[in-house]
C-alpha cells in the first residue's frame, strides 16, 4: 500500500514537472491581463466566417475551437468550445455569446489590445473581466513551486549518491 501511494506520489510529481513551462506561460500571459486590463477596448466586430476544429479522444470528439474571422479575414479570434466544460461561468459565458452571435448574424462584441490576446465579450461588461485570474496564478505559482522543489531534491539526492558511490 505504501508503495502504491509513493507511485501514484510521484506519476503527479512527473506531470506537475512536464507541465511546468506551461504554468509560466499561464502565469506571465494572467499577470499580463491584469497589469493591462484598462488598455483593453471593447468593441463591436463584423464576423466574416466561422470555422470549428474538433479534435478526437477515444470515440467522442473532445472540446475544440470555434475561430471566428473578422475585418475581411485579416485577424482571427480563437476561442475553446465551452460548452462542455465544468466551469459554470465559461459555459454560460460561451453560450452566450453563441446566441448573440445566432441573434445579430453578422457580429460579436470583442476585447481588443494592440499587443495582447483579442478575447470575446459580452455586450453588458464595461470591463474585461479578471475575476478569477489572481487564483489561477497562486495556483500556478503553487504548482511551479511544487516542481521546482521536487527537482531540487532530486538533485540533492542523485549527488548525495554519487558522493557515496565515490567513497
Amino acid at each position: 500500500m505504501k508503495k502504491l501511494i509513493r507511485l501514484i506520489i510521484l506519476l503527479l510529481v512527473v506531470i506537475i514537472i512536464v507541465f511546468s513551462p506551461i504554468f509560466i506561460l499561464k502565469i506571465y500571459e494572467r499577470v499580463w491581463e491584469l497589469n493591462h486590463k484598462h488598455e483593453y477596448v471593447k468593441k463591436k466586430v463584423k464576423i466574416d466566417s466561422i470555422s470549428q476544429q474538433s479534435g478526437f479522444s477515444g470515440r467522442t470528439p473532445s472540446n475544440g475551437n470555434v475561430i471566428l474571422y473578422y475585418e475581411d479575414y485579416s485577424k482571427r479570434l480563437y476561442m475553446l468550445d465551452d460548452r462542455k466544460t465544468l466551469i459554470r461561468i465559461q459555459r454560460r459565458k460561451f453560450n452566450n455569446m453563441l446566441d448573440y452571435l445566432d441573434s445579430h448574424k453578422d457580429s460579436i462584441w470583442i476585447w481588443e489590445h494592440a499587443k495582447g490576446k483579442t478575447k470575446y465579450a459580452l455586450e453588458e461588461e464595461t470591463e474585461m473581466n479578471t475575476k478569477g485570474y489572481l487564483i489561477q496564478i497562486i495556483l500556478n505559482i503553487i504548482l511551479l513551486t511544487i516542481a521546482l522543489y521536487s527537482i531540487v531534491c532530486q538533485i540533492k539526492k542523485w549527488m548525495k549518491s554519487k558522493k557515496n558511490e565515490k567513497k
